[in-house]
């Protein structure tokens, strides 16, 4: 069953007591811990590792993916690339940015739920779970689903910033071309100046 964010309600969003007490406090501070050390994981190839990793030891959880763009940890057969994100790749492979609308054609068996990590303007990917029968998973939906729509929000501030040096570097280079044509304007002048003056000399 393919889940999103938005649908967290049905496995775990309305707490009761009891709920609360399978809560393990541990590894709810594993999953706080998680959030900040994303600002330390260089590139989406580490931020994958690390999450597929971390996700690995909530209870309940037989196995976990990650799935960014068109990478997806761990590799091989547990995962494949879904034909959304290959569709989304430019001439020379680089990532572009998919919109918000995008639902993910992840391809996954057996009893799997999904959080897609989106914004309202993007989709970077989504985690993936395979779930065994203990029912301990579900106390843990809402937080893994805060913790996806934060790993979202994360990315889509990075792919700002990225895209924020990359036009003020094009400005600066834009600058110096400017400063210099303008100086170069000024040699000409100043020598079609000195040339003026040599014509007038002479004659």
């Amino acid at each position: 069953m393919m889940m999103t964010s938005l649908e967290n309600k049905e496995y775990g969003g309305d707490f009761d007591d009891q709920g609360w007490r399978r809560v393990d406090a541990r590894i709810l501070g594993q999953i706080l811990a998680a959030q900040n050390v994303f600002f330390v994981l260089p590139d989406e190839r580490r931020i994958a590792e690390f999450f597929s990793q971390a996700m690995a030891g909530i209870p309940g959880v037989a196995s976990s993916l990650v799935h960014l763009w068109n990478r997806t940890v761990p590799d091989g057969v547990e995962g494949k690339i879904c034909a959304e994100c290959t569709s989304h790749r430019n001439e020379d492979g680089e990532d572009t940015i998919v919109s918000g609308d995008l639902t993910s054609g992840m391809a996954v068996d057996g009893d799997a739920r999904e959080i897609l990590l989106k914004t309202n303007e993007n989709v970077f990917g989504s985690f993936v779970f395979r779930i065994d029968s203990s029912g301990s998973f579900e106390p843990y939906w809402p937080f893994l689903c805060n913790l996806a729509n934060y790993v979202a929000l994360s990315l889509e501030n990075r792919m700002q910033k990225i895209l924020l040096e990359g036009k003020n570097q094009k400005l600066e280079e834009m600058n110096r071309l400017f400063i210099g044509r303008e100086l170069r304007m000024k040699e000409l002048k100043d020598k079609i100046a000195e040339l003026e003056k040599k014509v007038h000399a002479e004659d």
